[in-house]
């Protein structure tokens, strides 16, 4: 188990109330967001992510200066995302 895993294991434990939680929150699933919750999944700290669906990455005509990605629109890479952070497993919360 990690530090981070266990400092907030016992936190959550002791500090919340023994209630279980969610140990990461993430706020938005642009790349960055999805990013974040990938490599806490990956390293097994429970991670949900809450987002808006009307998000400035949807209306960008082509991206170009991601990495690995060429001539894709800003709706194709904020949907990739969505669908790799699901296969995880992490929980989508999409708000309004």
């Amino acid at each position: 188990m990690s530090i981070i895993k266990e400092y907030l294991s016992y936190f959550i434990y002791n500090d919340l109330g023994g209630k279980d939680m969610t140990e990461l929150i993430i706020i938005g699933a642009g790349p960055a967001g999805i990013s974040a919750a990938l490599y806490a999944k990956r390293a097994n700290i429970d991670t949900k992510i809450i987002y808006l669906d009307n998000t400035s990455l949807k209306i960008a005509h082509k991206i170009d200066n991601y990495y690995g990605v060429k001539d894709l629109s800003g709706e194709e890479l904020f949907n990739t995302g969505l669908k790799q952070a699901e296969a995880l497993g992490i929980p989508l919360i999409k708000e309004e």
